[in-house]
């Protein structure tokens, strides 16, 4: 039984042709150190300028962030007109009170000196007691002034008036710093002949105005 050796090629090996200007040997397509080109420079940035600009924010981060933005701006509005709001009220609490004081003092003054009167001197007294009022006021009271003249005149009467007590009334929503309402006890001393007569005791609410800076009374109610 024979054995079949293989069949050897009798064709040469194929040699790839050599570009004219090769050296011989050299494989077409294989770069020497003579023939590579010389690599490019890689423009590298610092690390430190990175690490200084911190991690970047996605843009995705603002959508969020507008909403709780948006809140702290109005959240600071708001926080502004409340405290001049609050300044506003404290500024007007405080006149209020500085204008309650001044008229209940002079709502005091203006009860003594119209209250109070002499027979000999009563028709001037109760003359100088109109100009603690308003004009208004004034007049009104000029209408009773014969009366009291009189009186005074046929009795002898001295009356000295003292204010034992004052209070402003409650003004709730009709506060005002140009009008003001005064409740006065006041003690009236009375002497007819020169005898002591019995004192008087005189509740009465003042209307306070505030006329050119004077506090005027502007009516006058008895209790």
């Amino acid at each position: 039984m024979s054995i079949r050796q293989p069949r050897r090629s009798s064709a040469a090996p194929r040699r790839r042709p050599r570009v004219a200007g090769q050296p011989a040997g050299q494989a077409v397509g294989v770069r020497t150190a003579e023939t590579a080109p010389e690599a490019e420079p890689v423009l590298v940035a610092p690390a430190a300028r990175s690490e200084r600009r911190g991690p970047r924010v996605p843009r995705r981060s603002w959508r969020w962030l507008a909403p709780l933005l948006a809140a702290s701006v109005a959240g600071a509005a708001f926080g502004t007109v409340a405290t001049l709001e609050r300044a506003d009220r404290d500024a007007r609490a405080a006149d209020q009170a500085a204008a309650q004081e001044t008229a209940a003092s002079a709502a005091a003054t203006a009860a003594e000196d119209i209250l109070s009167y002499a027979h000999a001197t009563v028709a001037a007294d109760l003359e100088a007691a109109q100009g603690r009022m308003t004009p208004g006021f004034a007049k009104e009271f000029a209408e009773v002034v014969p009366t009291v003249v009189s009186l005074a005149e046929q009795r002898q009467l001295v009356v000295t008036a003292t204010v034992r007590d004052v209070a402003v009334v409650e003004c709730g929503e009709e506060c005002s710093t140009s009008t003001v309402r005064v409740l006065l006890f006041v003690d009236q001393e009375r002497t007819g002949e020169g005898k002591n007569l019995d004192p008087i005791e005189i509740r009465t609410v003042l209307t306070m105005t505030r006329v050119k800076g004077t506090w005027l009374v502007s009516d006058s109610v008895s209790l």
